[in-house]
């Protein structure tokens, strides 16, 4: 499967494009690259491991211009010039020479190739690192670019770094957003002790992201084609759980109780870890009236097993989105797309959620097919 130098330190490193571009422009100065990835890790990789990872992606990458060079040459051809930022990359030059049995002295990097239509007095416009941005420019400029070939993000073309088939989540990692912004994260629970027994007290869920192609709710595996129009909201994270003395009473139905052992205050607010005990009890309910169990908000299966879920607090019905943290995936480390069925059919992360359905979370391998 094709995948440029840039994508292949995207996956390797975890990086965002722009991150990626400067480890990969960043090689030919040697020594150590330093640089965050997408989950605020700062990492530091030596360009000898940088270019390990590379090696495939450059290989593949060498194959695919000579495949090019051939069809529209029939045979190698006494010299070839190498455009690009890419054509920079360590190594190319000679392994494209190699695929198409070249001289690597024939193989060379070329400049000048705007200087009847762009002009700079403080850039080098032969350097190749400009010739990808320039000819969009340039091309864009003369009007030999069809809207027809672009893809809209949220009302602005997008930025598409490489051909061959695209998913809506690909494409929105390709302009900055993550995992993160398609999944939202629940707030963080308070975690307590009362009367000697743990008890959990859970954030608010997130507000669930919006994904919809051509105006229609999409899934983040569905493929984007030339002239489509994406529109995404990303998912609000929910805010984490805080209790003050007074709710906790509530909650727990006793009329007071000690945090850590001191007289709580119903204003003192309850910390993490905290030793509760309950120091009255409400009165109890008549004998002649039975107190039933709480009845789950949502009843069905997960990936094939059964599950039941509480009700909300807020009363709010469950998403499928509630259910990413118990589907035993790591979405902080995923690199391939994420599959999600309800009921046999594909659906999105905010699809309501009935009793009885049978949901289906699963990483999945993605299919290329050329953009038309």
């Amino acid at each position: 499967m094709y995948r440029v130098p840039t994508e292949a330190l995207m996956r390797a490193y975890l990086v965002d494009f722009e991150t990626a571009e400067r480890i990969k422009t960043g090689l030919a100065e040697g020594g150590s690259l330093e640089f965050t990835d997408v989950l605020g890790l700062p990492q530091t990789q030596t360009v000898q491991e940088i270019a390990a990872v590379l090696s495939p992606a450059m290989d593949t990458l060498a194959a695919e211009i000579a495949r090019q060079v051939l069809d529209v040459n029939g045979n190698a051809p006494s010299a070839l010039f190498l455009a690009g930022g890419g054509s920079k990359l360590p190594g190319l030059q000679e392994r494209v020479a190699q695929a198409l049995e070249m001289d690597p002295k024939r193989v060379a990097v070329a400049g000048n190739h705007f200087a009847n239509t762009v002009y700079s007095d403080t850039l080098d416009l032969n350097d190749p690192a400009y010739t990808t941005p320039l000819g969009i420019a340039a091309s864009a400029g003369l009007g030999l670019i069809s809207d027809s070939c672009q893809v809209l993000l949220n009302g602005t073309p997008a930025k598409l770094f490489r051909s061959g088939s695209l998913t809506a989540m690909e494409l929105l990692m390709m302009n900055g957003y993550t995992y993160s912004d398609l999944l939202g994260r629940s707030g963080k629970p308070l975690s307590v002790k009362v009367d000697g027994k743990p008890r959990v007290f859970h954030g608010e869920p997130a507000q669930p992201a919006r994904l919809r192609i051509n105006g229609t709710d999409a899934a983040p595996t569905t493929v984007v084609h030339a002239g489509d129009h994406v529109d995404f909201t990303p998912a609000v994270p929910g805010a984490d759980c805080r209790l003050c003395a007074g709710e906790l009473a509530q909650l727990l139905h006793t009329p007071s109780l000690t945090i850590n052992g001191a007289a709580a205050h119903p204003e003192d607010p309850v910390p993490a870890g905290a030793v509760i005990v309950k120091t009255g009890q409400l009165p109890a309910a008549p004998a002649a009236v039975p107190v039933s169990a709480p009845t789950a908000a949502w009843t069905g299966t997960l990936n094939g097993t059964p599950l039941s879920l509480p009700p909300k607090p807020d009363g709010a019905p469950y998403y499928l989105m509630d259910l990413l943290e118990r589907s035993g995936i790591d979405f902080d480390h995923v690199e391939r797309p994420v599959v999600l069925r309800c009921n046999g059919h594909a659906c999105t992360f905010q699809q309501t959620l009935q009793n009885g359905d049978c949901v289906e979370i699963t990483c999945e391998e993605t299919t290329e097919n050329p953009l038309p």
